[in-house]
């Protein structure tokens, strides 16, 4: 039926639907072969590769056309190579992959094949596991993937589940079992830390860095500090941005939450800023259901120092003072100017380009640039040959700002591009 439906190959995994996770057993190669001998098209077996030479007798048994992996895989990266390899050897391979494309895929990516490859290990050493949660950068994994290398010299090979004595927990147990792993591996992590905290202290002790008592700014000092940071902003010698949320109005309950959120860390990263910017949130006021949502999730916000209007940017400010940002406009952004309002569209849409801001730029007679995103940035050979995806430069609200923020601070737009263009944008950033 299969074929006579047009179809041209087929892959065939030996197994039942109820062979999952502690249930999945062996798969059925007979079954396999039988399919083969009824069929002209070729067919491909998955199930019970963990070797290569499950590959070799995969063949020879049922004289099938390909052979396929798919959780084995996950594991034993190196399950279709006739030498065995190293854990640390292919994780190395690995990294020097992601360094050179990595445009392609994420550090929690990277992550997740570091806890899937070294698995059989860190199920035996806990503080192993811990340390790997730790790593947040490239050169913390490679130190970690080094040490475990040498630590624990392992070979690659399939994860092998432990055999469980007891019957399937139902659901109301798995999930107190679960809840009590996660206070255990959070009282770990709060564990590590201290200790971590611990020998930072005593490694500035020994290097005589240790800060004096009288020199120690106290947290209550330095949110003063901030704040006159922020009140000492103005928009003759600070970074002017106005955030247009005129489109808040037509937005949904989701989206509106997410705006807010988006509102809290544009407040964050210009509170920790070293030259604040002059922020104005224009088509807002205290009636709006944004506003209320911000208040409902931001315990303070009317403090954070926003300056409201409830007219749109165009009657707020000149023509002349007004730059609009859209990822549409032709012009690149070359500097920020002092005495420029810079403004940023409360558009949360990152999948399509819908050129909303560029066309009421153009409707008004302003200004509209774009930030010289491939200007600075080489795109990442996966998404290069993607046509679609190499056009989308489209970033939220808080990275605009963020990269216009650090811009500011140091001049200099690789840099500012680099630290807030997110991976997922196919861009080389490293």
């Amino acid at each position: 039926m299969i074929e006579a439906a047009g179809a041209s190959i087929l892959t065939v995994h030996g197994r039942t639907i109820e062979q999952k996770k502690e249930l999945t057993g062996l798969a059925s190669w007979e079954h396999i072969k039988a399919v083969k001998n009824k069929l002209t098209i070729p067919v491909v077996l998955n199930g019970n590769i963990r070797y290569f030479s499950d590959v070799e007798e995969a063949f020879r048994e049922t004289g099938v056309d390909g052979v396929m992996s798919a959780e084995g895989l996950l594991s034993n990266p190196g399950i279709f190579l006739p030498t065995v390899a190293k854990i640390d050897q292919i994780v190395d391979e690995f990294i020097a992959l992601f360094e050179e494309n990595c445009g392609g895929a994420s550090l929690s990516s990277l992550k997740t094949f570091l806890f899937r490859v070294w698995k059989s290990v860190l199920r035996e050493n806990p503080q192993l596991t811990f340390d790997l949660e730790a790593c947040s950068s490239l050169e913390q994994f490679k130190e970690w993937n080094a040490r475990a290398g040498k630590e624990f010299p392992t070979e690659c090979g399939p994860f092998i589940r432990k055999e469980r004595a007891q019957a399937t927990l139902t659901a109301d147990e798995r999930r107190v079992r679960n809840e009590k792993r996660h206070l255990e591996q959070e009282a770990k992590r709060k564990e590590q830390k201290k200790r971590k905290r611990q020998e930072r202290r005593e490694r500035k002790k020994e290097e005589g860095e240790k800060e004096k008592d009288e020199e120690r700014v106290s947290k209550k000092e330095r949110i003063q500090e901030e704040k006159n940071r922020l009140n000492a902003a103005s928009r003759e010698l600070s970074l002017t941005i106005a955030i247009d949320l005129s489109y808040s109005k037509s937005m949904k309950m989701k989206e509106t939450k997410k705006m807010a959120g988006q509102l809290a860390r544009i407040h964050g990263s210009n509170r920790k800023s070293s030259k604040p910017a002059k922020i104005f949130l224009t088509s807002f006021s205290s009636d709006d259901l944004l506003y209320k949502e911000c208040e409902r999730q931001h315990e303070g916000f009317s403090n954070f120092g926003f300056e409201i209007e409830s007219e749109r940017h165009q009657a707020c400010f000149s023509k002349e003072e007004l730059v609009v940002l859209s990822p549409d406009a032709d012009e690149p952004l070359e500097s920020v100017e002092l005495g420029k309002v810079y403004v940023i569209g409360g558009d949360l849409d990152e999948s399509y380009s819908n050129k909303r801001s560029l066309n009421d730029a153009l409707s008004h007679q302003l200004v509209c640039k774009r930030l010289p995103i491939e200007e600075h940035l080489e795109r990442a050979d996966s998404h290069a040959k993607n046509r679609q995806r190499a056009k989308n430069t489209i970033l939220s609200p808080n990275q605009v700002f963020d990269i216009l923020s650090l811009y500011n601070e140091t001049s200099d737009w690789k840099k500012a591009l680099i630290t807030h263009v997110p991976l997922k944008k196919g861009f080389k950033l490293c």
